[in-house]
């Protein structure tokens, strides 16, 4: 996704990588996709202790928590901290 532009009420315009457009997007919606929050970064492989699963973090959300993607490609959002391990 791409951030295209924001609309007078504060809401985003965004692009996906297909070229579809999404209009009324708030700013809670969107994850950043490097940086580093609570110890843990963008792109670094942690276990996630629910399941046992090597996960890479693809992003951090606004409230703190975590966008992850294991192995086969599925993707999880709101991931908190607490259910991520570094080892």
């Amino acid at each position: 996704m791409t951030i295209q532009s924001v609309d007078y009420n504060g809401r985003f315009i965004v692009r996906d990588q297909y070229g579809y457009t999404y209009t009324n997007i708030d700013r809670y919606n969107l994850a950043v996709m490097y940086g580093s929050s609570q110890g843990l970064y963008v792109g670094q492989q942690v276990t996630a202790l629910d399941s046992g699963k090597r996960v890479t973090i693809v992003a951090i959300q606004l409230n703190g928590n975590f966008v992850v993607r294991d192995v086969y490609g599925y993707t999880y959002t709101n991931v908190s901290r607490y259910n991520l391990s570094n080892y």
